[in-house]
């Protein structure tokens, strides 16, 4: 955590979440923030666009404010695409846990919520992760 002042001179914290620093593509490391909130049940998935716009906003407005000059396309092909073959993966584990009902109560002590619950979320991130794939096709055409 880290306290600042923002533009109009108010204090400000901002968190910094540090769990899989390391070197990767620009884009790709904002896709654990929108879609594994919605998947790990921290964000409802009906508020999973509006967190999507908001934190692609934020990135972007980061990036420039570095100094970085490049094309915002780039940023939002690497998250379509990267999003859709992550959460594309997840697909089989989400079968598998569905099929061990030995796995439906500890995960819904872990979460506090309904195993239907569990997986209405689940089902939603990786929906939009492969809905993903077709924004990335089409983005592809303009890199």
């Amino acid at each position: 955590m880290f306290s600042r002042r923002n533009a109009y001179g108010d204090d400000q914290t901002v968190l910094i979440d540090w769990s899989f620093v390391g070197y990767g593509v620009l884009g790709e490391d904002i896709i654990n923030l929108v879609l594994d909130s919605v998947f790990l049940l921290f964000v409802n998935g009906s508020s999973l666009i509006p967190l999507e716009k908001l934190v692609l906003e934020g990135y972007l407005a980061g990036l420039r404010s570095a100094g970085w000059n490049g094309d915002e396309c780039v940023v939002r092909f690497t998250y379509t695409a990267l999003a859709a073959l992550h959460f594309g993966l997840i697909v089989g584990r989400l079968l598998k846990i569905v099929q061990n009902e030995s796995r439906h109560s500890w995960l819904e002590q872990r979460f506090g919520r309904t195993f239907d619950d569990i997986i209405a979320a689940r089902a939603i991130a990786i929906t939009h992760g492969l809905e993903l794939a077709d924004e990335a096709r089409l983005l592809l055409r303009f890199l």
